[in-house]
C-alpha cells in the first residue's frame, strides 16, 4: 500500500475507503487508517499507551503540535527532503509507527506501507530503494541474516523499540549500513536523541533538547516541545555534554549487592559474547548481601557440572559481587512486541 502525502485528498479518500471496509482488511492497515482519521479530524489529543516493558502500560496524551515538532526535528537532523521515499514496516499502534506517518504528512513523503513482521526480506525484494525507514532490532537482525542486500536499499535506517546490542552494531558496521539507534519514549513523542551505529559514537540530542542528570545519574530531558518538561527518566547515563550521553542501563534494574550497585545491562554486555541462547539478568534476595544477580537463560536446563563451570568462568571477567550465583532455565522469556525483555 502506497500513501502519497503530496496528494492529501487521495490519502483521505484511501482512509475513508479503508475504514468503510474495515472488516475485510488486515489489522495493520486498520491501525494506519484509524490514526490518519484521527490526525485529519482535528479532534482532541492522541491517547497513546506506553509499551509496558517496565510496568503497567500508561496512557499518555500527545497533541498534534507535539507530534509535528518531533517529526520536523527528525527530518531536519537527517536533512530529509520533501518528496522523500520512506517505508513503514512497524506497527502504527505504537508511537514509532505513528511518528513515521506524521513525518510523511509533514514532509509530503511517498510512504510505502507493508505488513509489520520479522520477515521483511521477501517484501523488500520486490521494492526499490528508500530514503528513510524505522525498524526494530529483530527485523534488522533477520535482514542481516537472510539478505543484507535488501537492507542496503535503505539510505537511512533508524532502529528503536529495544536496545541495539553490541553484536548487532558490529554487524551493521561491517555491512556498512547507515544506521542509527534511537533514544526516546512515548512521553517524548518518539526519539529525542540518536546514536550513529559506528562503534564509537554517543547519543546526540536533537535540536531544542537539553540534557542533565540527577545525583543518581538518571537522565533528565528538557525541551519546549516535550510535554511536562523537564522529564526525569529512569535511564542511567554517562553525560558527555548537555547534548550528548552514553546509555548505561535502567535505574530500576540496578542490583544492590552488599552495597555495590550493579548495572544489569553492563553485566549483560559482558556475558553476551559467551552465550548463544537468549538470556537476561535479574535479582535474587540474599540474607547477607541483600540482593545478588541471577542469570535467566531461555533453554533446557544444563547439567549441574556445566552450570558450575560456566558460573566460575564468569568470576575473573567481572568486578567483585557482579558474578551471578545461580542460573534459572526457562522455556520462554516474555518480550514486548518490539522484542524488549519484560523484566517485571
Amino acid at each position: 500500500m502506497i500513501l502519497d502525502f503530496q496528494n492529501i485528498a487521495e490519502v483521505k479518500r484511501q482512509v475513508k475507503s479503508g475504514l468503510n471496509s474495515a472488516s475485510s482488511i488486515p489489522e495493520w492497515k486498520k491501525e494506519i487508517f484509524s490514526f490518519l482519521e484521527w490526525y485529519y479530524s482535528l479532534e482532541g489529543p492522541l491517547i497513546q499507551k506506553t509499551s509496558g516493558s517496565t510496568g503497567i502500560p500508561k496512557e499518555i496524551k500527545l497533541s498534534r503540535e507535539v507530534l509535528s515538532a518531533s517529526a520536523e526535528a527528525t527530518s531536519a537532523y537527517f536533512k530529509l527532503a520533501k518528496r522523500s521515499s520512506a517505508l513503514l514496516c512497524i506497527p502504527a499502534k505504537f508511537i514509532g509507527g505513528k511518528m513515521m506517518l506524521v513525518r510523511a504528512i509533514m514532509s509530503g513523503w511517498e510512504l510505502t506501507c507493508v505488513e509489520p513482521n520479522g520477515n521483511l526480506s521477501s517484501v523488500l525484494e520486490g521494492l526499490s530503494s528508500f530514503d528513510f525507514t524505522a525498524m526494530i532490532p529483530l527485523q534488522v537482525q533477520k535482514l542481516l541474516n537472510d539478505d543484507v542486500s535488501q537492507l542496503k536499499k535503505i539510505k537511512t535506517l533508524i532502529i528503536g523499540g529495544a536496545a541495539v546490542s553490541d553484536a548487532l552494531e558490529n554487524e551493521l558496521c561491517n555491512a556498512k549500513i547507515n544506521a542509527y539507534s534511537t533514544y526516546g519514549m512515548t512521553e517524548t513523542a518518539s526519539h529525542v536523541a540518536l546514536k550513529k551505529l559506528d562503534g564509537k559514537s554517543n547519543f546526540q540530542a536533537l535540536d531544542g533538547i537539553s540534557l542533565s542528570v540527577d545525583p543518581e545519574d538518571r537522565l533528565r530531558i528538557e525541551g519546549s516541545r516535550i510535554p511536562d518538561s523537564p522529564i526525569l527518566t529512569n535511564d542511567l547515563v554517562s553525560l558527555a555534554s548537555e547534548t550528548s550521553f552514553k546509555w548505561l542501563g535502567r535505574f530500576d534494574n540496578v542490583i544492590n549487592s552488599g552495597g555495590v550497585k550493579i548495572v544489569v545491562e553492563e553485566l549483560e554486555k559482558t556475558i553476551a559474547p559467551l552465550l548463544n541462547e537468549a538470556f537476561y539478568i535479574t535479582k535474587e534476595m540474599h540474607s547477607e548481601l541483600g540482593e545478588t544477580p541471577m542469570l535467566v537463560i531461555e533453554c533446557e536446563a544444563w547439567e549441574s557440572e556445566k552450570t558450575s563451570v560456566f558460573l566460575e568462568s564468569l568470576k575473573p571477567r567481572l568486578p567483585n559481587y557482579w558474578s551471578p550465583r545461580k542460573i534459572r532455565f526457562v522455556a520462554h522469556i516474555d518480550r514486548t512486541a518490539s522484542g524488549k525483555i519484560k523484566r517485571i
